[in-house]
């Protein structure tokens, strides 16, 4: 029989040194770190956009709220980032108190947030955030969060599968008013940095390796300082970083890769609160924008420092605002979709949060839309593209208010449904229960509710299915317990006293029933399921977590070809529940509460077969991928998933680069792709998600060709040629012997004379 070994690890050492997912790297993954903040969606560091085919002038901001947070918080700082990378953007919500994440379900027609967590280091009493930041740390492909909090100590917490883990919490306790993820190459070896800004104590920044934060680097003098922000203002490969100070100068540090350096004090010595690095005035070296605070009731107004480039790189005021408005919060973002950035600035309640339209080079002195919010107090806005259209909405996170966003429709701002009423919601849970290419969605009532399943049909949500019991369900979660190719349905009920049974829905085509393979005989007051293959026999397990005096609190549940058998229960040490193979023995070991136990004594599952035969077809910038069915030795192949990725290769100046990831059970789907050169690849999960190798990439062009010279436009841009002029696909560009074109048929760079086809084999 398949042991768990019980093997007790503290939050603070077991998860830093261990943690529980196996990711999958993304090649842009290690790319992207380099900004600021690790994968950066807004970004500070901006690229430009793709036109919207009107002027600025034109352009009327026009704003109206397109969601708003279903409860009011004590706001100081949002940050988007897509956490569970399905290709959308989710929304992390740093208060003081319960810092929450809300999912975005990517719906093109009325998206969602939905809150999925409430984050803290340590409880929501001691925790006062102040700033938070994603950033991928362990490097495995997904971002992870930083907290930093003042007079309590600071937090990173580890993403293991869309689910946040305590893995490393600071030595002391510190007044922290900002941190900043960075990263950089040094001596072949490449390490995460983690910034912290103090405000009474000195700012430092520490190093990730060896499974732990270690400090790095210390600014010996104690500043108060309100802001740290990382941007390569030198354009030499590595970020370098900035301390925004209140009532003292603002000070710039180089980035020498072993250390940070001294460089400069900025102009003026203002009460800062926010700075975010961005390129104005379009000369290809990074800017600083600075909001201001309030001081004895005097406010100061909000600058932008333009960066003169090399090689002075000296920094002087080249804008300053009309009003003079204690400013919190400042960002960039090319909202009108003209390739230039505008700028917006939240405010305390003597002003209102506002965005400066940028005409070309330079900012307005004027707003050119305010949100009308003078009576609150804004800490926090933030650009994203959060439903995917190719423009920047915005939102704006209030202290003591709540969250509201602004949809941006070709600059234009309009509003948009919540989604469907969730009741008591206590867990929610995507998965494509029909087996129709999107992502359906499961949330468990708590209450006299019953769970509910919402059907996606072409991007609207319509009631299918209600659970026939109102049993304060906590948690849900999807799985194939059965290997028939759909999924099934696990509910985690809790009640007041000796709580209320568990119960798993099998999914027949489409029509959920009640299983009557298991059954709960031990009512435990649930709070979390898991599925996971522990024994590596190829099909789901279920653990379930929970909190009450029956000694069932925890339970596992062996699935033998759909029959499930009680195996482990007892232990009581209080949700939440996770597999992961912490120990990287191949098998999964269960993470309760605040133990570990290891799983010993298992084979190892094999992963499946690798997905064949890919192949693809465009009708405009529809593109549709297709694939044969894989294989396993346990999972049948109807049971399989499949894990697509898609990322650009080459766009042209001023397109948004684009990476995503996406599962599915289907081997057919679709997406629509703007113009420009893409790789794709895809690999097969089985149903305890054992990942295959990635089938090889297959290249994708996506763009007219106007002088009919066999080069695709956008290739052309890429490669710096005209796509007017046919004469040039005859062009031996990097002087290699290689014409233009058979540069392009062999998919070699014609700017790299040393970029050769290779052939492997004959």
């Amino acid at each position: 029989m398949k042991k768990l070994l019980w093997t007790t690890f503290s939050l603070v050492l077991g998860l830093s040194l261990a943690l529980f997912f196996i990711g999958l790297t993304a090649p842009s993954a290690q790319a992207a770190i380099h900004q600021a903040g690790g994968v950066d969606p807004e970004p500070e560091i901006n690229l430009p956009r793709t036109g919207t085919g009107e002027t600025p002038e034109a352009i009327l901001a026009t704003l109206e709220p397109a969601w708003t947070s279903p409860t009011s918080d004590f706001t100081n700082q949002l940050a988007w980032g897509d956490y569970d990378q399905d290709g959308d953007l989710d929304l992390l919500v740093g208060n003081s108190g319960e810092n929450r994440l809300y999912q975005n379900d990517g719906n093109p027609t009325t998206p969602t947030l939905t809150e999925v967590d409430t984050l803290v280091c340590q409880n929501p009493a001691s925790d006062t955030t102040q700033s938070i930041d994603w950033g991928d740390y362990d490097m495995d492909g997904d971002l992870d969060i930083v907290i930093g909090n003042s007079n309590n100590r600071n937090c990173v917490l580890q993403n293991n599968n869309g689910s946040f883990d305590l893995a490393w919490l600071a030595d002391v306790i510190l007044d922290t008013r900002s941190v900043a993820f960075a990263g950089w190459e040094y001596n072949n070896e490449f390490n995460m940095y983690l910034a912290v800004g103090n405000g009474s104590e000195p700012t430092n920044v520490y190093r990730f390796e060896g499974g732990t934060f270690d400090l790095w680097w210390t600014e010996t003098t104690v500043y108060a300082t309100n802001v740290v922000a990382w941007g390569d203002y030198d354009n030499d490969g590595d970020p370098d970083l900035v301390l925004g100070n209140f009532g003292q100068p603002n000070r710039l540090y180089r980035n020498d890769l072993n250390t940070l350096t001294y460089l400069t004090d900025l102009p003026g010595t203002l009460n800062t609160r926010d700075l975010a690095w961005g390129d104005m005035n379009g000369d290809g070296y990074l800017d600083l924008a600075q909001g201001n605070g309030q001081s004895l009731g005097n406010s100061n107004t909000a600058r932008v420092y333009c960066n003169s480039g090399s090689p002075a790189f000296t920094f002087s005021e080249c804008w300053e605002s009309a009003e003079a408005v204690s400013t919190f919060n400042v960002a960039w973002g090319d909202y009108e979709g003209d390739g230039d950035l505008d700028l917006a600035l939240s405010s305390e309640e003597n002003g209102t949060t506002r965005i400066y339209q940028n005409n070309g080079a330079m900012l307005g002195a004027t707003p050119i839309w305010d949100a009308d919010d003078d009576t609150a107090n804004s800490r926090a806005v933030s650009w994203a593209d959060w439903n995917g259209d190719g423009d920047l909405e915005f939102v704006i996170g209030y202290f003591g208010g709540a969250t509201l966003l602004y949809e941006n429709t070709a600059g234009v701002f309009q509003s948009t449904s919540f989604g469907p009423d969730t009741y008591d919601a206590r867990s929610a849970a995507w998965g494509d229960y029909d087996s129709d290419g999107d992502f359906d969605l499961a949330v468990g009532n708590s209450s006299s509710a019953p769970s509910l399943v919402y059907e996606n049909t072409n991007g609207t949500l319509a009631l299918a299915f209600s659970a026939p019991f109102a049993e304060n369900t906590r948690s849900v979660a999807w799985g194939d317990y059965d290997g028939d190719g759909d999924l099934d349905l696990a509910l985690g009920n809790g009640a007041a006293g000796t709580g209320q049974a568990n119960r798993l829905y099998r999914n027949d085509g489409g029509t959920l029933v009640n299983s009557l393979s298991f059954f709960d005989p031990f009512p435990s007051n649930t709070y979390a399921v898991a599925w996971g293959d522990f024994d590596g026999d190829g099909d789901l397990d279920l653990a379930l977590a929970g909190l009450g005096a029956s000694g069932r609190a925890h339970q596992v549940w062996r699935n033998d070809a759909g029959k499930f058998t009680l195996i482990e229960a007892g232990f009581n040490t209080g949700a939440p529940v996770a597999w992961s193979d912490f120990d990287r023995d191949g098998d999964l070991d269960l993470l309760t509460g605040a133990q570990l136990w290891r799983n010993e004594g298992a084979s190892a599952n094999a992963p499946p077969a690798m997905p064949a035969a890919l192949n693809h077809s465009a009708s405009g910038n529809r593109v549709t991928f297709a694939w044969n069915a894989a294989s396993d030795d346990h999972t049948p192949s109807p049971g399989l998933s499949y894990r697509l990725r898609v990322e650009t290769a080459s766009l042209p100046p001023g397109a948004t680069p684009l990476s995503l990831t996406t599962v599915q059970r289907s081997t057919r789907t679709h997406l629509d792709l703007p113009d420009g050169i893409y790789y794709w690849t895809v690999q097969t999960l089985d149903s305890a998600e054992v990942g295959s190798s990635w089938a090889p990439e297959t290249r994708i062009v996506l763009s007219p060709d106007a002088d009919a010279d066999g080069l695709p436009d956008v290739w052309e841009l890429c490669h710096a040629l005209n796509p007017s002029a046919s004469a040039d696909a005859t062009v031996d560009s990097d002087g290699d012997g290689i014409s233009n074109v058979d540069e392009f048929i062999a998919n070699t760079d014609a700017r790299d004379p040393a970029s050769l086809l290779t052939i492997l084999a004959v």
